[in-house]
């Protein structure tokens, strides 16, 4: 309901507004949350790796990119299950909504850390 609610309200306030500016609008919802303030760590972890940081480091970095990655993940499986209704969102949220943790895994495994992905 509320997820129709907010739609019913973006398509009334989109009548006002061009496209463009819908459009920019909902990339601002979206990127410009203070929880996205974390993506600087996005670059930042994939120099360290470059730059031959301690892998302490590079681990940290990483994990705080990842987080907000996650949540955009989560945000725009949200926004197409919006246009696609009950029974293809449930599966777009359930096929991304574990993405990170298959991406985790299997970077595991490749690095022979079979330990990790069994615990």
């Amino acid at each position: 309901k509320n997820q129709e609610a907010a739609f019913a309200a973006a398509v009334a306030e989109a009548d006002d507004k061009s496209f463009a500016q819908v459009q920019l609008g909902a990339l601002r919802d979206i990127f410009f949350t203070p929880f996205n303030v974390l993506l600087v760590f996005v670059p930042i972890g994939q120099f360290a790796r470059v730059w031959e940081w301690n892998s302490a480091w590079v681990f940290g970095t990483n994990f705080f990119a990842i987080i907000p990655l996650a949540s955009l993940l989560g945000s725009a499986t949200e926004a197409m299950s919006t246009h696609t209704g009950k029974l293809v969102g449930g599966l777009l949220n359930a096929t991304f909504g574990n993405a990170v943790e298959m991406i985790m895994c299997i970077q595991a495994v490749k690095a022979g850390l079979i330990q990790v992905v069994q615990g």
